[in-house]
């Protein structure tokens, strides 16, 4: 009996050894895994077929499997029933809580299923999420969180192939509270940062093309990745100048081959021209205004590298990553832009994909106005000619013409204006095409 358990002790650690999330094996109570991911990501398929197959002594909660029940049919939400007095009874997610809830006071293993988005344009998942969190550490468990990243196209595209389908919209709004982005205009603070702060027990990001995983993970707060039997932390850029820390995400890209390009205000460096020291790429530049703006563009030029629809998604896919390293050291994803045409054949033709990033502007110093300075500044990033600017206490009037169209407006002056608006730090501005005046805000 001795052998037997000393046979089965040394079977288990060599399984654990081989599996990317280790805690899945061998736990038979007390463990809490937080599966989290954007609608269609595939997140019931994991569950089936790579932590149950290992381990089928977790009980899973998905609110809809709760909603499911109610409405036997997969594309009804359960909202809960109308009362006599007005109100309702509790609806899907909120039943799945209070069963869980319930569940933990057993101690026995669960897996809690969500996109950690919630209601669109409000922080409820991530409620949800730190409510669970808290009674699973008051009930003493090991706590594991799973998060699944996939592009944004890749969740729509499969979310069409299930019985259960979900408005795009919401998509695209899940989508963005996993690492951050922007929704009808509106900036979306992602939650990736804010669940380590939470501070599991482990961390695991997942990155899923086709259902084809790659196993990342947070040590000490950096990420790691899985590397043959563990996880490797690449050479540390905490100590580096900012060009070198974007630079340093990058180089598995640069390794395989891609064109690639920084672009910030300041110009930009392609790698080799990083290595020759090239200066003109600056992430990080300090208006008149006394307001130091920080952001900067990577761009994929077309080559042998990335040149089809496949080669797209797989660059989606990697960049989970480097949005992930570049969140670290306090850079945003703001903006995703890809550049395509259509082919003979109808094929889709890319040519280039641009990935934008910024930080929170930061005041270092008085707020000083140049006019002479933002003239020049206006010009060279907008093509227009300004024939006016005044000072006021709360916003600086520009009237301007056009110089390349004979008096005619582009129809993107309200993105060149918003050059301007980054450059200065400005809150907002005011402008409709084809005007040809605009107020830029200090203050919202």
């Amino acid at each position: 009996m001795k052998f037997i358990k000393e046979y089965n002790q040394f079977i288990l650690e060599e399984v654990s050894k081989n599996e990317p999330i280790p805690e899945i094996i061998g736990m038979s109570r007390g463990l809490a895994i937080f599966l989290i991911g954007a609608p269609g990501i595939g997140k019931s398929y994991f569950v089936k077929n790579h932590i149950h197959t290992k381990n089928r002594n977790i009980k899973d909660f998905s609110t809809d499997d709760v909603s499911l029940l109610f409405t036997k049919d997969p594309n009804v939400y359960y909202r809960g029933r109308e009362k006599k007095e007005g109100g309702r009874t509790k609806n899907a997610s909120e039943l799945n809580l209070l069963r869980m809830m319930e569940f933990m006071e057993t101690g026995q293993n669960f897996i809690y299923d969500t996109t950690g988005a919630g209601k669109e344009f409000t922080d409820k998942g991530y409620e949800h999420i730190k409510e669970i969190y808290d009674n699973a550490r008051q009930n003493k468990y090991k706590i594991i969180f799973i998060h699944l990243l996939s592009t944004l196209q890749t969740s729509i595209d499969q979310d069409a192939l299930r019985s259960r389908h979900v408005d795009p919209h919401y998509i695209q709004w899940a989508y963005a509270k996993q690492q951050g982005g922007e929704v009808d205009g509106v900036k979306v603070e992602g939650n990736i940062q804010r669940y380590k702060a939470l501070n599991p027990d482990a961390y695991y990001l997942v990155t899923s093309i086709d259902k084809k995983y790659k196993f990342y993970k947070f040590i000490d707060g950096k990420l790691a990745i899985r590397k043959n039997d563990r996880y490797v932390i690449k050479e540390s850029v905490d100590n580096k100048d900012v060009t070198s820390q974007i630079v340093d995400t990058m180089l598995d890209f640069i390794d395989d081959g891609y064109d690639i390009k920084f672009i910030s205000h300041g110009g930009g460096i392609t790698y080799q021209q990083y290595l020759d020291g090239d200066t003109s790429f600056q992430p990080q530049i300090k208006m008149s205004s006394g307001v130091l703006v920080s952001q900067f563009f990577i761009r994929f030029f077309k080559n042998d590298k990335f040149k089809t629809y496949e080669d797209f998604v797989r660059i989606c896919d990697e960049m989970q990553v480097v949005i992930a390293r570049l969140s670290d050291l306090g850079w945003s994803l703001v903006k995703f832009e890809p550049y395509s045409s259509e082919g003979e054949q109808t094929d889709i033709k890319f040519h280039t994909i641009d990935f934008k990033f910024k930080k929170k502007d930061e005041r270092v110093g008085e707020k000083k106005f140049d006019t002479n300075e933002f003239r020049s500044n206006f010009e060279h990033h907008t093509g227009l000619h300004i024939l006016d600017v005044t000072e006021h206490d709360d916003n600086v009037y520009v009237e301007f013409d056009s110089i390349e169209y004979d008096g005619e407006l582009p129809r993107n002056t309200d993105d060149r204006l918003e050059r301007v608006a980054e450059l200065y730090g400005f809150a907002h501005f005011d402008y409709r095409w084809p005007d040809k005046f605009v107020y830029f805000f200090w203050e919202d």
